[in-house]
């Protein structure tokens, strides 16, 4: 499989041509649709699909095929498991960290919350609001201390830093940098300032759990 004479492939070099720079472009984002809709292929493992929704990301297809890509983790909460399983094969829930994905999702694509310089120097924001539920709220820990996120759709995306950073908002009308002051929480940016970037409703086959439900889920288990 995915080796020369061999017609059978599978998503992962896919993924890897596109996190590569191999493909871009429109033909990434064409290869990614096929890669994450063709059943026929073999899917990526729990562990793989960080990779998986990395490339989509970067194809610029994510918000559109997110209920797609989260399909594994509504399996198992259908099966009423508490912790995210270690397989699809076992089906145990160990709350093992191959398929800990959600967690890596929901801060640095969903809410878009992602160091812009090494070391969390400073911090780029660029959240997915097609994909935020209405209201909701968070917090990761860097090694200058922990950053704190609310939102809500009729105030914005609120910001409290424990220590004094640079923030890039990386907003339809370009990058804004806000420099955040320790503990004074900061609306950082409002729905208006990003393009709706929503998904395509309607589609054949798709997944009948709405994106926010699906984020709801996702942080609810994870």
């Amino acid at each position: 499989m995915d080796g020369p004479g061999s017609k059978d492939r599978s998503q992962h070099p896919q993924v890897f041509a596109v996190l590569s720079g191999a493909i871009q472009g429109g033909a990434a984002a064409a290869l990614m649709r096929r890669t994450i809709l063709d059943s026929r292929l073999p899917k990526c493992s729990y562990a793989q699909s960080f990779y998986l929704l990395k490339a989509a990301a970067q194809a610029g297809v994510y918000q559109e095929l997110f209920p797609y890509l989260v399909v594994p983790w509504r399996k198992m909460m259908s099966q009423n498991l508490t912790t995210w399983a270690e397989d699809d094969v076992m089906f145990r829930s160990d709350c093992h960290g191959w398929s800990a994905v959600p967690i890596n999702e929901i801060v640095s694509r969903i809410f878009g919350l992602s160091p812009a310089s090494a070391g969390y120097g400073s911090l780029k924001i660029e959240p997915a609001f097609s994909l935020l539920p209405q209201h909701s709220k968070g917090s990761f820990v860097t090694k200058n201390g922990k950053v704190s996120f609310s939102w809500d759709s009729s105030v914005g995306l609120q910001i409290l830093s424990a220590f004094d950073i640079q923030v890039e908002i990386m907003g339809q009308r370009g990058p804004e940098i806000v420099h955040l002051k320790k503990g004074i929480p900061t609306i950082v940016c409002k729905t208006a300032h990003w393009p709706d970037r929503g998904q395509k409703e309607g589609d054949p086959g798709r997944p009948e759990t709405s994106s926010h439900q699906a984020v709801e889920m996702m942080t609810v288990n994870g």
